[in-house]
This record gives C-alpha cells, structure tokens and sequence, in this order.
C-alpha cells in the first residue's frame, strides 16, 4: 500500500499541476480537501498520468487538479494505491 499526502497552494488559480513523491505501477485514488476556505470552491482531478521509472513499469503520478474559481487557498492532497 502506498499513502501519500501533501498541500498544493493554488494560487488564485483554477488549475494546478505536479508530482507525487512516490513510484507507482498504476494510477492512484486521489483525494482532495480545501482549507483556508474563503468562500465555496469546488476542486477536483482533472488528470493523473503515471510516467515511465526505473526499474520500467514504475514512475512518477503526474496529478492535475483545477477548481471551479481561482481559489486563493491551499488544498489538502491524498493519494492511495493498494497493491495486489
């Protein structure tokens, strides 16, 4: 199992894109929460795309998120895979 979390600060922006920390073979189930919460904002996954590693087969989750305004604030990440 893999668990990872982390903050992303957006910004202002509506879309945001980066890198999980951890090697994955497949992509994982993210979780995302808004704080600092300054009015309703909606956040959600637009796209994980898992890269090519070492050794072949694992790489990095390249994870995009957008919201529904520039949100200002910071987003709590979660990701988690469970392997076989």
């Amino acid at each position: 199992m893999i668990i990872e979390t982390m903050t992303v600060d957006m910004e202002g922006l509506t879309e945001k894109t980066f890198d999980l920390a951890e090697q994955y073979k497949s992509a994982p189930t993210i979780i995302l929460t808004p704080f600092d919460l300054e009015g309703d904002v909606n956040v959600y996954v637009t796209s994980v795309i898992v890269g090519v590693g070492v050794p072949p087969g694992r790489g990095l989750a390249t994870v995009t998120i957008s919201s529904s305004v520039g949100y200002p604030g910071k987003i709590f990440v979660q990701s988690i895979l469970i392997i076989d």
